[in-house]
């Protein structure tokens, strides 16, 4: 799944996906063409990332956290 589409299930800009990815939360694969592809266990993750901050986690310093999210 691309961005566009990974962002609209999850309810997310394709900018806090790409953010995610900057600071090292998420990590989906490339296509040749060098597109995000999202994988189901990708869109997990994200969407238990989503949660999280909402409950008040920052993404700064998350470390064990976040590697484990």
């Amino acid at each position: 799944m691309q961005i566009k589409e990974a962002a609209t299930s999850l309810k997310l800009s394709a900018r806090i996906l790409r953010h995610y990815e900057q600071v090292g939360l998420l990590k989906p694969s490339r296509d040749a063409n060098g597109y995000r592809r999202y994988s189901p266990g990708d869109l997990r993750k994200a969407g238990r990332i989503r949660d999280m901050i909402a409950t008040g986690f920052s993404t700064r310093g998350g470390g064990w956290l976040w590697r484990h999210a």
